[in-house]
């Protein structure tokens, strides 16, 4: 009996053991292949590597989730918004494209993070996170349109 108990055991933590755990990549410091590895994954980089992402990936989606009024105050260049505030936030989330990779930001990250758990509850492949908003975009001195 306690051969069987061992062997059960045994199989169950082997059988563990071939999962790695998912995990988001983070990058503080954007590189060509941060970059890159963010755009197969869900990461959060720095207003400096959010500018690299733009610069450097195809068919990219700049999503800010701010108000309208934040939004018509200055955004990103080419941004598309829509107010994480709304009712059916996570309905218009659901209708965009999810194969293809966004840049998502709010004003200071908080906003734009609990978005971030609903693209990966819908099943979005490819979001890079601004970490720190359109405040660390503005602190790196990046340029907004109004």
């Amino acid at each position: 009996m306690l051969n069987k108990i061992v062997v059960l055991c045994a199989t169950s933590l082997l059988a563990g053991c071939g999962q790695a755990p998912a995990t988001d990549n983070v990058s503080a410091e954007a590189s060509p292949e941060a970059v890159t590895v963010a755009a197969r994954d869900f990461t959060n980089v720095d207003a400096l590597g959010a500018m690299e992402a733009i610069q450097n990936i195809d068919n990219l989606v700049v999503l800010d989730v701010r108000t309208p009024e934040e939004f018509a105050d200055g955004h990103i260049d080419g941004a598309i918004n829509i107010n994480f505030y709304d009712d059916d936030f996570r309905e218009q989330l659901e209708a965009l494209d999810k194969s293809v990779p966004y840049l998502l930001h709010c004003r200071s990250g908080n906003r734009s993070n609990k978005a971030l758990k609903i693209m990966r509850a819908l099943g979005f492949q490819k979001v890079i996170h601004l970490d720190g908003g359109i405040l660390a975009w503005n602190e790196a001195g990046l340029p907004l349109t109004q």
